[in-house]
């Protein structure tokens, strides 16, 4: 039994693909050709090998493809027609089948005058399928675009012959896009008008995104060559309920479109400028951020509040240089409210490298009632330039902070812990991570003053609000180093000073295994009455030591 891969038809002349595809339509416009074709997507699949496949996972396994292209002419002009669809397309995905009866049908009309200058006309070019249209018409130098979806449709449709891991998709768009060019100097313009109605978007282990009514624009200006794309002028557009955020760029930007994928996209020359602005809700710019690439980390933990920022940035070759950034939040609550702040104010100044994935901070700060932050130099190193990947092992600089330890109570102890044992003081220090010759050196610097730890609810006879604990002064310090190889970590110091602990130590930890192993050696001494009170958030005061050591 044999069974047919391919069957085709063609009569006339068919020129071979050169130059782009528009190109090549109009070489074929030119010519006198009918054709149609028949692909058996099962006969294909045995016959190539591996099969066709989708992704590793997914092989089309069944279906079938037909192609239908003639060029003739019509009165004085050339015409030409091309029409491609699928049916009955059958998927493998491990050990289950998926089928998508009618995948898509797509075709095209172009028209050709008679005279030797007359550039083909797209009359209208078409793809359809059962919840996506997309339409084009215009030439080589004007071209439109116009879309409508039913995203649920969509993802759907998908769902047949992919496993989509519980995303969720509901809403619809439309929109329109035009495309302007001068051939003779290559100057491009480019306007996108669209928008989404009734969106909602869902992927487990992220906040859902909700939008009733979305608007996006985008307008560039550039000069388009053979590989990349020159912006002088550039904006983007998007705006919800309320939320707004704008992206402009300025000045001869270069894109780079092979490299969208692998980083080192757009290039900033000196004289390009860019320029940021979001205002809106917290936790919706929350869940739409958070499904950007890499940004998944985001979700991890439910934020509150409304945001107004901006920055500024310059072009400096590889790198953005950030003149200005700053951002206000109103209200700013994090962990689904259990810690509330009524203002935040954030600064800063640095740069980006866009290709590598480093960021330089020259200056920043943030303020709050619970906390101030400030730093005069900190590195974001690129990923290859640290020997583990970790965010926080490519780090490089110095931070101050101050806290006011009450108000940061229910972030460590959780809120009802710290309604029943309210907490006092001030605690200030600083945080030091630097290259030295043995290695990655981590600095670390602290100092409480007026500390206390009270009872909210006293026991019979107690007065309310007793402090069972409290410190004048306490100092902590800690310096750790890293060797360039190995896995064992020096504790060159810790030193902690207070009335209720005092400890001097130095020893290694080695982190090889599951659970590290910590060797101390130094002295230690301890007033037990003042530990047990000291613990009574957790122990509910029902734990009362005495003696020291």
């Amino acid at each position: 039994f044999r069974r047919v891969l391919f069957r085709s038809v063609a009569s006339g002349r068919i020129g071979l693909p050169q130059g782009s595809a528009w190109d090549w339509a109009e070489t074929l416009i030119g010519d006198d050709f009918a054709l149609t074709a028949d692909v058996d997507l099962s006969a294909a699949a045995r016959g190539v090998t591996g099969g066709l496949q989708v992704r590793p996972d997914v092989r089309v396994t069944g279906g079938a493809m037909r192609l239908a292209a003639v060029a003739r002419p019509e009165g004085t002009d050339r015409v030409l027609e091309v029409r491609v669809g699928s049916r009955d397309v059958e998927v493998l995905q491990g050990s289950r089948t998926l089928r998508w009866g009618e995948p898509f049908v797509a075709w095209l009309r172009g028209r050709r005058g008679a005279g030797r200058r007359e550039r083909m006309r797209l009359e209208e070019a078409r793809i359809t399928t059962s919840a996506l249209e997309v339409t084009a018409s215009g030439t080589s130098d004007s071209s439109e675009i116009r879309w409508t979806a039913d995203l649920g449709r969509l993802l759907a449709d998908a769902g047949e012959v992919l496993d989509l891991g519980g995303i969720g998709l509901a809403g619809s768009t439309r929109g329109r896009a035009v495309v302007e060019r001068v051939p003779a100097t290559g100057a491009v313009t480019a306007v996108l008008d669209g928008g989404l109605s009734g969106f909602r978007a869902s992927v487990p282990g992220l906040p859902e995104w909700d939008d009733d009514e979305v608007a996006i624009g985008a307008r560039a200006a550039g000069t388009l060559s053979p590989g990349s794309l020159v912006i002088d002028d550039g904006r983007f557009d998007y705006a919800a309920a309320g939320d707004r955020l704008e992206v402009t760029v300025g000045g001869g930007a270069v894109v780079d479109p092979s490299a969208l994928f692998v980083g080192g996209w757009i290039r900033a020359p000196a004289g390009v400028t860019a320029g940021v602005v979001l205002e809106g809700d917290v936790a919706r710019w929350q869940a739409r951020f958070c499904r950007l690439p890499g940004a998944a980390a985001l979700a991890a933990m439910r934020c509150g509040g409304s945001v107004r920022a901006s920055a500024a940035l310059e072009g400096a070759g590889e790198r953005w240089r950030v003149t200005r950034a700053a951002a206000e939040v109103d209200a700013l609550a994090l962990d689904e409210g259990r810690f509330v702040e009524p203002r935040v104010v954030a600064t800063a100044a640095g740069s980006i490298d866009a290709a590598g994935g480093g960021l330089e901070v020259s200056s920043a700060e943030v303020l709050s009632a619970s906390m101030s932050v400030r730093t005069g130099g900190l590195a974001l190193l690129p990923g290859g330039a640290a020997p583990a990947s970790t965010s926080l092992e490519r780090l490089r600089g110095r931070v101050q902070w101050q806290v006011d330890v009450g108000r940061l109570e229910p972030w460590f102890a959780g809120a009802e812990v710290a309604a029943r044992w309210p907490a006092a003081g001030r605690a200030w220090g600083t945080a030091e991570i630097q290259d030295t010759p043995a290695g990655v050196n981590v600095l670390l610097d602290a100092t409480g003053s007026q500390l206390s730890l009270s009872r909210a609810e006293p026991a019979a006879g107690e007065p309310a609000g007793r402090t069972v604990w409290e410190e004048p002064r306490a100092r902590f310090s800690c310096e750790v180093t890293r060797g360039p190889v190995g896995d064992t970590l020096s504790i060159d110091r810790v030193a902690l000073e207070s009335s209720t602990v005092a400890l001097a130590a130095a020893g290694t930890i080695h982190d090889g295994s599951t659970v590290p192993r910590v060797e101390l050696g130094g002295t230690v001494s301890y007033d037990w009455t003042l530990l047990s009170r000291l613990a009574s958030p957790w122990t509910g005061g029902r734990i009362d030591l005495a003696g020291g050591a």
